[in-house]
């Protein structure tokens, strides 16, 4: 078609029509999806506005599939706007023959769109976002953010992909003042996160060393067993936690200026934003599931420590004593050094960059070509 090719990005599902079934919708009206309102804090969003800046792209597009706010289109940036749909079939319609396609996540009412999209001449890469949709047939490249270099599997490339967060809102202040010893991750409270166990551990940590640790556990509560746990032992032992249920994502930045050590010492989540988040802040890390975690996170144990799911609380209040006591200001503007080094913004930009060009000196989709680039085939 000429000119630079878009970037189409699939970022959620949410309530999305029936397939097949029509709802009347207008392009041209103005949404009111709550993602939508929200998507300009996204650090993935920003990183392609990022490259229709540099020329990569002439625009990029983010869909959202609801019946759930007006559907319609919101302008977010001169580079990018977000369009909210009743159903991805809604799409296909606006979309053009040299479009690039990145979905993230690979929602249930996508697989026949997908499989209509097929064969068309897109370009399809995939982030997984902790979802199960790998065997996917569609995928040509995978952005993998659990690894240090590409690799080849499945016959398709898995890009070393770097996840970005907002720098606008996570930055560090280096304010002397630290309330918390602890901010206990940064997002909703359930068994999968881990805060359950955090919380254990301060109660063996006020056995063993005589005071309690001051902990900010922000997020709002998802039902479960762990609710009780948590609640049950901070009253019990009279522990010093501030639960401040959700917070927006300016105050967390606040609370995270204002604490020595991030902790997230669940099982779940892919490459958790809130670790990324602290880092970028300054704060060094505590986690038990490195493999769920960008290898950069846990690879330095200057500012990062490993605690096995299977220890037990008193080796993680050891090991929270051990960091605090030889906890010292300038740890932070170390840890924010190494996060830019390593997961900075300018750097994802420059990474998917050279992804892109690789593409576009191939032209249509061949999987085995792509790989051939980054010598993943002799």
């Amino acid at each position: 078609m000429g000119g630079l090719p878009r970037l189409i990005y699939w970022y959620v599902s949410d309530g999305a029509r029936a397939e097949g079934i029509k709802v009347p919708w207008d392009v041209s009206r103005e949404t009111a999806n709550k993602y939508a309102l929200s998507i300009h804090n996204e650090g993935m969003f920003q990183l392609w506005d990022e490259l229709v800046k540099k020329g990569i792209f002439s625009e990029a597009i983010t869909f959202i599939d609801s019946m759930r706010g007006q559907h319609g289109t919101r302008q977010v940036t001169a580079h990018s706007k977000v369009i909210s749909v009743p159903h991805m079939e809604d799409t296909l319609r606006l979309i053009r023959e040299d479009d690039i396609f990145v979905i993230r996540g690979g929602f249930k009412p996508w697989y026949n769109v997908l499989n209509t999209l097929s064969g068309k001449g897109h370009w399809v890469l995939f982030y997984r976002a902790n979802t199960n949709r790998g065997p996917w047939p569609f995928w040509d490249v995978v952005l993998n953010d659990l690894i240090s270099a590409p690799l080849l599997e499945g016959n398709r490339l898995h890009f070393n992909f770097l996840k970005p967060v907002s720098e606008a809102l996570f930055y560090p202040t280096f304010s002397r003042e630290k309330k918390w010893d602890i901010l206990l991750n940064a997002s909703h409270i359930h068994p999968k996160k881990g805060q359950h166990r955090a919380i254990r551990a301060a109660v063996e940590y006020r056995n063993r060393y005589g005071h309690n640790l001051k902990i900010c556990l922000p997020g709002g509560f998802i039902r479960s067993w762990a609710q009780a746990d948590i609640l049950g032992n901070i009253h019990k032992y009279g522990l010093d936690v501030k639960v401040t249920g959700g917070v927006p994502r300016e105050v967390l930045n606040c609370y995270m200026n204002m604490s020595k050590i991030y902790m997230h010492v669940g099982p779940g989540g892919q490459n958790d934003r809130g670790a990324l988040e602290a880092m970028r802040v300054g704060l060094p890390i505590i986690i038990s599931n490195p493999k769920a975690f960008a290898p950069f996170l846990y690879s330095d144990t200057r500012y990062s420590t490993y605690i096995p799911m299977e220890d037990s609380d008193a080796f993680l209040a050891e090991c929270i004593q051990h960091r605090l006591k030889n906890y010292t200001f300038s740890i932070h503007k170390e840890v924010s050094d190494y996060y830019n080094k390593n997961n900075g913004m300018r750097l994802a930009v420059a990474r998917m960059t050279e992804l892109f060009e690789h593409i576009f000196k191939i032209g249509k989709p061949d999987r085995i070509k792509l790989c051939k680039e980054y010598r993943l085939y002799k």
